[in-house]
């Protein structure tokens, strides 16, 4: 999930105190992982494998929150590294006695596998991939004989089988399903929306914008998991995902409301509907979802029209939650004839909703009540499929390049302490290939995470290992320090992914100094130089990034500027009530992924940041869309939609029109138009202000178009 641009700010003490502040299931999930830490550690004490430490480190890459990603992880990662070191394996029958020949195949192994980590969907395998070629070659070339290479091989596979499979018992036996996490999730957004709505203050604001900016992604891989796990039945899966869109207009009204003067609701109002938002988050926490909710709510009659268009809204995701919206948005003739069968209804206070299948209720909602199959609403289309490698696989240099480098980081450390002779610096090898990212913004800004991970995990490690190793007596103990270090370590690796990498490190510097062979040991010397290693491998990874074919972040700002255009234009034509929604999502998630790429930018060298007035006008330009979102969102949620003028202005942005943009242009407007479900509502005050907010985009756009220098590179 990509963090809000306010999250981005330098880390200070208050910051950090916040992403360390506990949050629901991280202490589950941090749990489970040092118990399957200490599992391990158990495993390898009793077996007697080499390089204990490791296998225990991996435990944190084949670990998720849910049981499913476990278990994919854990079968995926053991098929991976069985292909990757039987490679490795059968090129060492042919060099193994040839050093030079020895040392170049280590070098073309570890491009290759580096080049499918960047260019393929690898991807998320990457740190374990890396962390275990890297052992494997470093085994590679330390042995005189075939046979003893062979096993120091089949211990690298060792590594992550035995993680592996007490992860996969363990996640089998105490992980949450993708359905409960996926529940626990809708319940806090709501609960962050019912505190919103009952008086936001600058924390509560500072939750909201960011919960919106991470869009919704991990809800709906949650959703496709859940699927897969077949536990829950489909019409479930189909109302919680309706649940789930339903919450991105709830989440966007609500904040839209806080954000623009004069869209707030009174005070009665808006505590009627947080105690009913609060009342459905308490059902998708118990494990159902809320059908059948109904709103009693003081007379509204004299709202302005913003407020108005806002509350209708609100009511409209709130009152058909978890029921399937219309495939396609109705006609504006039999929208017309709703409005005016609305109008001459009689008004009430309380709004009931049926619930699907025909059950309803008085109360905020019942936990569940199955879907009629002939009410789902038809499904959006399908991405098109993509193939094993990236579309830019063999056109895009800045893979061959990230490829190159880390090999070329990764060979400088191996050559380093085997000149030296110094095997127990042999950590650097490893280090490069865990810390090694694409784009210098990336590596500077986890640089600092590392080392302070490093230092904390070293601290405590050699604090353990000086006062406590020496009184335990039995594996027993040492598993309880396992467990603990593991827990403070996955605690912190739980959080956001401003200091999940210092989680990481941490838990690697304390495993190698504290987990050194079959049963308790203290050896200091052999913990310093693991230390000395790690700290050496982040060393050397910087200067390479920095100083050869340093990448910028700028190519990804540029992309995500592209896409949340792309995405608002989409969302304007968008005639499915369920895809505006979807795009909705994404438009929210490229607004957060661009402004944490913005603020990563400041990370970068002289050299390779863009200049500041470059980086002024795209944090313009997000601004401006992320003002727009929402009353866009609003608009096309309203009876007739966005007209055509708006549409084609956005199009213009998205560069699928050849025409020019024109700044200023104003479309006609249609008068008032009914928002679904409620009696006619004037949209015409948030017609002008989408026209305003997308006219200062087209301006901000504008600018844009000036020529910019080109970024130097570092000096040779």
């Amino acid at each position: 999930m990509a963090p809000a641009a306010a999250e981005n700010s330098p880390l200070r003490l208050a910051a950090l105190a916040r992403l360390l502040a506990p949050r629901p299931g991280r202490l589950e999930f941090a749990a489970r992982l040092a118990l399957i830490c200490a599992l391990t550690a158990l495993v390898t004490e009793i077996y007697q494998t080499p390089e204990p430490a490791l296998a225990t480190y991996v435990a944190f890459f084949v670990t998720k929150p849910d049981r499913v990603s476990s278990v994919v992880a854990c079968l995926l990662m053991t098929v991976v590294i069985t292909v990757v070191l039987g490679g490795v394996l059968l090129v060492a029958q042919f060099v193994l006695d040839f050093p030079a020949w020895r040392v170049a195949s280590m070098a073309l192994i570890s491009f290759g596998l580096l080049f499918l980590v960047s260019a393929s969907k690898l991807r998320p395998l990457a740190g374990t991939m890396a962390l275990m070629t890297a052992y494997g070659l470093d085994r590679l070339g330390s042995v005189p004989a075939g046979e003893l290479a062979t096993r120091g091989l089949l211990y690298a596979w060792l590594f992550v089988g035995i993680p592996a499979a007490v992860a996969l018992v363990v996640s089998l036996l105490l992980a949450p399903s993708p359905r409960t996490l996926v529940q626990h999730a809708l319940a806090g957004r709501l609960r962050l929306a019912a505190a919103a709505l009952r008086g936001a203050d600058e924390a509560t604001a500072g939750a909201l914008a960011q919960c919106i900016r991470g869009g919704d992604a991990e809800i709906q891989g949650g959703l496709k998991l859940a699927g897969v796990e077949r536990t829950s039945p489909p019409e479930d899966i189909v109302a919680l995902r309706h649940a789930a869109d339903a919450t991105v207009v709830l989440l966007s009204a609500v904040d839209f409301m806080a954000r623009t003067p004069g869209a707030m609701l009174p005070e009665g109002t808006r505590t009627a509907l947080a105690d009913t938002v609060e009342q459905m988050a308490g059902i998708l926490a118990t494990g159902g979802y809320p059908v059948g909710v109904t709103l009693a709510l003081p007379d509204d009659e004299a709202l302005a029209a913003l407020p108005a268009t806002a509350l209708a809204a609100v009511k409209d995701a709130l009152l058909h939650f978890a029921e399937p919206a219309p495939a396609v948005a109705p006609a504006p003739a039999a929208a017309a004839a709703a409005a005016a069968a609305a109008t001459a209804a009689p008004s009430s206070a309380s709004e009931p909703a049926p619930a699907p299948g025909g059950a309803s209720s008085a109360e905020a909602g019942t936990p569940r009540a199955p879907l009629a199959p002939a009410a789902v609403a038809a499904p959006l289309p399908a991405p098109a499929p993509s193939g094993f490698l990236a579309p830019d696989a063999f056109t895009n240099p800045d893979h061959v390049r990230y490829a190159l480098k880390t090999t070329l980081a990764a060979m400088f450390c191996y050559l380093l302490f085997s000149v030296l002779d110094w095997p127990g610096i042999h950590t650097c090898l490893i280090t490069c290939y865990i810390v090694s990212l694409n784009t210098m913004a990336d590596s500077v800004e986890k640089l600092g995470l590392r080392i302070a991970g490093c230092a904390v995990g070293a601290a405590a490690g050699i604090g353990v290992m000086t006062f406590i190793v020496p009184s335990v007596t039995s594996i027993g103990g040492l598993l309880v320090i396992v467990f603990l270090g593991g827990l403070a370590s996955a605690w912190v690796a739980a959080g956001s992914a401003r200091i999940s990498y210092a989680g990481f490190q941490m838990a690697f510097a304390f495993f190698i100094c504290v987990v050194q062979g079959a049963g308790p040991a203290f050896d200091m010397v052999e913990a310093r130089d693991r230390v000395i290693g790690i700290l050496l491998g982040n060393v050397v990874v910087y200067i390479v990034s920095a100083h050869i074919w340093p990448v910028s972040v700028r190519a990804r700002i540029e992309a995500g500027i592209g896409a949340i255009t792309q995405r608002l234009s989409l969302m304007a034509q968008a005639t499915s009530p369920a895809a505006r929604r979807r795009r909705a999502a994404e438009a929210q998630a490229a607004l957060g992924t661009t402004e944490a790429d913005l603020a990563l930018a400041q990370y970068e060298p002289d050299w390779v940041r863009p200049e500041d007035a470059w980086l002024d006008q795209r944090r313009d330009v997000v601004t401006r869309a992320g003002a727009l979102h929402a009353p866009l969102l609003l608009l096309a949620s309203a009876g007739h939609g966005v007209d055509a003028g708006i549409e084609q202005r956005l199009d213009r942005l998205a560069g699928k029109a050849a025409a020019p943009a024109t700044p200023g242009a104003t479309p006609p407007f249609s008068g008032s138009a009914g928002s679904a479900g409620s009696a006619s509502i004037e949209t015409r005050p948030l017609r002008t202000l989408v026209d305003a907010r997308l006219r200062h985009l087209e301006n901000a756009w504008t600018a844009l178009d000036r020529p910019q220098g080109e970024v130097s590179h570092a000096p040779a």
